[in-house]
């Protein structure tokens, strides 16, 4: 199991996260100056694209914050 987030709005509870679901986060890492609580668990990923397991990838689109993700 993984978390992926799709932008900054989401980073005040993601230390909670990795602890209640002991899973990683996935982010972009254009959004490194959002994350104001660090873990060992985060993983910041960069490009384009980037693929999770097979057939399953995160896409950053951009938007109103530069690291934005979609998950398809």
């Amino acid at each position: 199991m993984s978390i992926a987030l799709s932008h900054p709005h989401y980073y005040s509870t993601q230390v909670e996260w990795i602890d209640t679901f002991n899973a990683p986060i996935y982010i972009h890492e254009d959004e490194k100056e959002w994350v104001v609580r660090p873990s060992n668990k985060i993983i910041f990923w960069s490009g384009e694209s980037f693929e999770l397991t097979n057939g399953i990838a995160l896409n950053r689109i951009g938007g109103h914050f530069k690291g934005g993700t979609v998950l398809h």
